[in-house]
């Protein structure tokens, strides 16, 4: 278990509901509108505890629902839409399912444009499968990682922190690409 500083004012990351102050109707508001399919933009100056707030919506609808997933993605760092769907196929894979034959067999059916690397871990031995993103198909994974998301029977929530960095691709229209998938699957994007 991590040590929570003596500090109650806590500046960097989130620590859990005990620590993160007066944000109720926040909270609330944000869960109502997630919970009915809603798209949301959070948009304020930095350092106003936007991811924080995210963190704490996502603490409580993983409480309220253990079965949801909740994928938080920081897309600063990111250059290009290659990088922002290997982040996010990072992200998924595998939180949604256990490494069965048959998950596996799913993965590579629904993830065409990828190569699977299979490997196992080093001190438990225990099978692990990464995808290698073809780079030239990067628009058609991130519609693989969707329609994944989306047949997958689980409530996904999706939280894209840094939004205004896909400006920055070279890429034109990534911002309508991820638009028209909110707007065709049902998934939920909590942007800043």
């Amino acid at each position: 278990m991590k040590s929570i500083s003596t500090n109650p004012f806590l500046i960097t990351g989130y620590q859990g509901p005990d620590y993160f102050c007066d944000r109720e109707k926040e909270t609330a508001s944000l869960m109502s509108a997630l919970k009915n399919g809603r798209n949301i933009t959070l948009i304020s100056p930095r350092r106003m505890g936007k991811t924080g707030l995210i963190k704490n919506v996502f603490y409580y609808i993983q409480k309220e629902n253990k079965s949801a997933a909740c994928f938080y993605l920081d897309i600063f760092s990111t250059q290009n839409l290659q990088e922002f769907v290997s982040l996010l196929g990072r992200s998924v894979l595998g939180k949604l399912d256990t490494l069965s034959q048959s998950t596996l067999k799913s993965l590579f059916s629904f993830f065409k444009s990828c190569r699977p690397v299979i490997s196992a871990d080093e001190i438990t031995g225990m099978p692990s499968v990464t995808l290698d993103f073809i780079p030239e198909r990067s628009e058609e994974t991130l519609k693989e990682i969707f329609t994944y998301l989306n047949q997958s029977g689980v409530e996904c929530y999706i939280a894209i922190d840094e939004f205004q960095q896909i400006m920055e691709y070279p890429e034109k229209g990534v911002e309508g690409l991820l638009r028209s998938y909110g707007n065709s699957y049902s998934w939920q994007c909590s942007s800043n």
